[in-house]
């Protein structure tokens, strides 16, 4: 039960912690684009 449980909640950091780089990824690109956008006008 308690190894079952653990295993679940190592998924679910997996999980969140892939969700947190897509995030940052999408942060640092949209701020490129902004950031080109902005110089480019």
């Amino acid at each position: 039960m308690v190894e079952k449980f653990q295993k679940v909640e190592s998924a679910v950091a997996v999980v969140i912690l892939k969700m947190f780089l897509m995030v940052a990824s999408f942060a640092k690109e949209s701020r490129r684009l902004l950031r080109r956008r902005l110089l480019g006008t």
